[in-house]
């Protein structure tokens, strides 16, 4: 795997982000900030919620083959970073929304 270029570039890219994420990654988990509710029953979205220096951080996956919109309901915020992918996306009455393709990762840190 490593011998392939593109594959190489990939797993470095992962792996830097997973590094400027460790201090959140290893924090504990937090209950009750957030719920997700996915619109295609067949694509679960799968969450895990970290709070780290006053930001709370929602991880989430959709868990089959398959395109869905999932839903996010959360307890504070007004903005959600999706990090890794130059966007935001405005938190309205405590929800936002956010497209996933199969199995895609969305990594979102939400500022009080």
């Amino acid at each position: 795997m490593l011998h392939d270029e593109v594959m190489l570039k990939a797993v470095k890219e992962i792996n830097s982000q997973v590094t400027s994420l460790a201090e959140v990654l290893n924090s504990p988990d937090t209950k009750g900030y957030a719920k997700a509710a996915s619109v295609n029953a067949l694509v679960p979205v799968d969450i895990m919620t970290k709070n780290h220096d006053g930001s709370d951080y929602i991880f989430a996956v959709a868990m089959r083959c398959g395109f869905t919109t999932a839903t996010f309901e959360v307890s504070s915020g007004s903005v959600a970073e999706v990090i890794g992918e130059n966007r935001s996306i405005k938190i309205s009455d405590g929800k936002f929304s956010d497209e996933f393709s199969p199995y895609g990762v969305h990594l979102y840190k939400v500022k009080k």
